[in-house]
């Protein structure tokens, strides 16, 4: 429709009648007019909208007038002086349910420009609703069609399946659905069929769905009882990548194998789930799903359900794929070939790679489950520094300990203990060991292995560990022991102790020297504590004389008074059930003033207590921190006028 000639077309106002019914029906919220124009050669119906709040005040401009023809409708918001167009259906801005025509020829005419209307309606307004909703699924259609167009278009870059693709995942992807199916027998040897290599076998003491090993081809099975496995059922999902027109597309698929009455040939089903288009360093998404809801499954853009973390990658054809992309030195081939049935999440791999090519040096020094870790964590919560240019700067151990990683292809946990050993003087001799160790303590980032390197740097693992053996009949955990062990190291420390020391890292009786130590350092502290409130009691008798001139004041019935020293500014905060108390050491710091407000009657009797920094207000509180009354703020507020003017005069002077 054209919006340059609808502007030009004046809107119409209520009118009285309108009014009037507006103001005697108050559960009408809005009021209608139409009539038919012929606009641009078209027949056009106009509908005004009337908002009954506007009616009740005199207010006769629409708020919205609408403009139907046969095939297309739209709004022209009139709330405001600025132009604004909906393309809403009237249903949507406001409640059809509490609409009313507003005279007889309204009615008429939409009755009349509806009346070759294919469904049939409730009368004029629901005409409104049925005749733009069909309208609405028209250019649904229209817009529907040309996506699909544009999708269609995109999915004939896809090329053929290789020929080896279903062989391929029988036999190399599906690694956890290899068995030897038996009879069961009380023979030494009991017949079996491989449904791997396919061959009859003879197998030894078999148990079903326990995993075992086939005698002929040497691959990992796991034992079904033919009577006890009748449906069996797996699943499992694989990747391609393929060459395309601007690129190369990433499909993954669902796969169904079922073996059934006939295990010697199961049944594979495959289902396509997504396909990942890379373009450049773009990725364009594409899901098999329902399209706009609209029940017709097929090719839709972008990712919903689908989130593909257990997917083992076609490694035949990566090389080539990759050839003249941005991704070609991403060692792609060698991660999705690290073990057979390798899980491969293709899309983050490539996403991460591009973010951090680093993961290349990673994977061809062998150290898969680290880069694994690190892709599939996105790069949060591990051990490596992202901004290293070298293998040992990004793994942050020295060159002769990365062999001990490639050895074991050791965890992100590996790796940050062989960090944490070396930050502490403690060496591994091999990665079996730095294995040995992680497995011992089952680790994780907060955890006791940490600690016991921690502890190992003033002697070794071994009579660390020795010596935790020895004190967990005593405690019920080792985490429990080496939190004590810890607070124990830190106060020898504060104390001067020699923590190399046999006697002093390892004593005899852990719980008693930990007693013994603890109390020191309360002691210590408590020395500590006496001799800075000593110096602070002297600080603030000597400001006092100081204090007194400057602060004390009194109208007569209040009087504010200045502590002599901190067993004034104790007593104030236990007789007040406040904080004060802790005051001391600021006020002998300078750090701020406090004083006590009393009544003139009652000078010993604690009222209020106030606390000033740079002669302003900072707080004055009563019994249990009581805000001031609004008496009380009176008087605080001559109180502070009263040390203004004595700063002005003395500056003055």
């Amino acid at each position: 429709m054209n919006k340059r000639v609808l502007r030009t077309i004046p809107y119409k106002n209520a009118g009285r009648n309108i009014i009037s019914q507006a103001k005697r029906i108050n559960y009408i919220k809005h009021y209608i007019k139409a009539e038919t124009k012929i606009i641009d050669r078209k027949i056009t119906l106009i509908i005004y909208v009337y908002d009954r709040n506007d009616l009740i005040n005199n207010i006769e401009k629409p708020i919205f007038q609408v403009f139907i023809t046969k095939n297309d409708y739209i709004t022209r918001d009139l709330r405001n002086d600025n132009i604004k167009w909906l393309t809403g259906r009237l249903e949507s801005l406001i409640e059809m349910y509490s609409v009313a025509c507003g005279d007889i020829y309204t009615e008429n005419v939409l009755n009349k420009y509806f009346s070759n209307l294919k469904y049939k309606s409730n009368g004029p307004l629901s005409s409104i609703i049925i005749f733009q909703y069909q309208i609405l699924n028209k250019r649904l259609k229209i817009k529907h069609n040309k996506i699909k167009k544009r999708i269609d278009n995109k999915m004939k870059e896809v090329p053929k399946l290789p020929k080896d693709f279903l062989n391929w995942i029988d036999k190399e992807a599906l690694v956890n659905s290899r068995y030897i199916y038996y009879t069961y027998s009380r023979k030494k040897y009991v017949d079996g069929y491989c449904t791997y290599c396919h061959n009859n076998v003879k197998v030894t003491n078999p148990k079903h769905r326990k995993e075992g090993i086939c005698p002929v081809c040497g691959c990992k099975i796991t034992f079904l009882a033919i009577g006890k496995a009748k449906k069996v059922f797996d699943i499992g999902y694989v990747a391609i990548l393929q060459k395309t027109k601007y690129g190369f597309v990433e499909r993954c698929f669902l796969v169904n194998k079922g073996y059934y009455t006939d295990f010697r040939n199961p049944d594979i089903k495959i289902f396509e789930l997504t396909r990942n288009f890379y373009e450049g360093k773009k990725v364009y998404h594409y899901e098999y799903r329902n399209f706009k809801n609209t029940g017709e499954h097929r090719w839709c853009e972008g990712f919903i359900n689908w989130y593909l973390q257990n997917t083992v990658l076609y490694s035949k054809n990566i090389d080539i794929v990759l050839k003249d992309t941005v991704y070609k030195y991403s060692a792609m081939k060698m991660f999705a070939q690290r073990y057979e049935g390798a899980i491969c999440n293709t899309y983050m791999y490539l996403r991460y790679y591009l973010k951090y090519p680093f993961i290349e040096y990673i994977v061809k020094a062998g150290l898969y489950n680290i880069a694994y870790n690190y892709i599939y964590s996105h790069g949060y919560g591990t051990a490596l520094n992202s901004n290293g240019k070298t293998l040992k700067d990004i793994l942050r151990v020295p060159k002769e300990y990365i062999k001990y990683l490639k050895d074991i292809d050791g965890t992100n946990i590996e790796l940050y203990i062989l960090q944490k050993a070396l930050e502490n003087g403690v060496y591994f001799k091999s990665g079996k060991e730095l294995r040995e160790f992680n497995e011992k303590y089952n680790t994780s980032y907060s955890n006791i292995a940490v600690k016991v390197l921690e502890f190992a740097q003033y002697s070794t693992i071994y009579k660390v560990e020795k010596y935790i053996e020895k004190n967990m009949i005593k405690y019920k955990s080792v985490s429990n022991f080496l939190l004590d062990w810890n607070d124990y190291i830190k106060n020898a420390k504060e104390l001067g102790y020699d923590i190399k020391s046999k006697s002093i890292l390892y004593p005899n009786d852990f719980k008693k020297a930990h007693d013994r130590v603890a109390e020191l350092i309360r002691n210590k502290k408590d020395a500590e504590q006496r001799e800075r409130y000593r110096k602070a009691d002297i600080a603030i008798q000597k400001m006092y004389l100081e204090y007194n001139d400057k602060y004390y004041w009194s109208n007569g019935k209040y009087t504010v008074i200045v502590p002599k020293n901190i067993d004034e500014i104790q007593k104030e905060g236990s007789i007040q059930n406040h904080c004060v108390g802790g005051y001391a050491l600021k006020v002998a710091n300078k750090e701020c003033v406090i004083l006590f407000l009393r009544k003139a009657e009652e000078i010993n009797k604690a009222f209020y207590t106030i606390e000033l920094k740079n002669d302003k207000l900072i707080q004055c509180r009563g019994y249990s921190n009581k805000e001031m009354t609004d008496d009380i703020k009176n008087v605080v507020k001559n109180f502070i006028t009263f040390i203004n003017k004595k700063n002005t005069l003395k500056h003055a002077v």
